[in-house]
């Protein structure tokens, strides 16, 4: 008995280790205390999440604004550094702020750029959306099938 807890112990330490490095560097000191952890995760799903989004220039700056939060900016060509865009850029930083385990999805027009399942919130969670600038990225984040955040960011192009 005593070595099936060491072993389901070690097992899902593991797992947090895996699920941790989508999150970031983890260091487990502990593996009875990573399998806790765990456990906790698993069964806590996220109960909110703030997002925020930058954009990525192309000297690798990000913008000083939130595209997502702040309502007095213009996301007009920003491939090109028109608009509010104080540089060019056609990438996107999104950062999920939050506890807990959801589900997040991502697109970048029709297309989909992050589909994850079970992703572990510990703090903060960065994606880089590639070819933004020209369209509609699209975030939702679920939560147990519950739906914690559903926004869209208008990216316009044009003469």
């Amino acid at each position: 008995m005593k070595f099936l807890k060491s072993l389901t112990s070690a097992v899902l330490a593991v797992l947090l280790i895996l699920a941790l490095k989508g999150c970031g560097s983890a260091t487990v000191q502990n593996t009875d205390q990573a399998a806790n952890n765990v456990a906790d995760v698993s069964q806590n799903a996220a109960q909110s999440v703030t997002v925020k989004a930058y954009l990525v220039y192309e000297s690798g700056k990000l913008s000083s604004f939130d595209i997502i939060n702040s309502k007095d900016i213009q996301l007009w060509n920003t491939i090109i550094g028109e608009g509010s865009a104080e540089e060019a850029s056609s990438q996107t930083k999104v950062i999920l702020e939050g506890q807990g385990s959801v589900d997040v999805l991502i697109k970048n027009g029709d297309k989909i750029a992050i589909d994850q399942k079970g992703v572990v919130l510990q703090g903060n969670t960065e994606y880089e959306i590639k070819d933004t600038g020209c369209g509609i990225l699209s975030i939702q984040i679920l939560a147990n099938g519950k739906e914690l955040y559903n926004q869209s960011v208008s990216f316009n192009c044009g003469e």
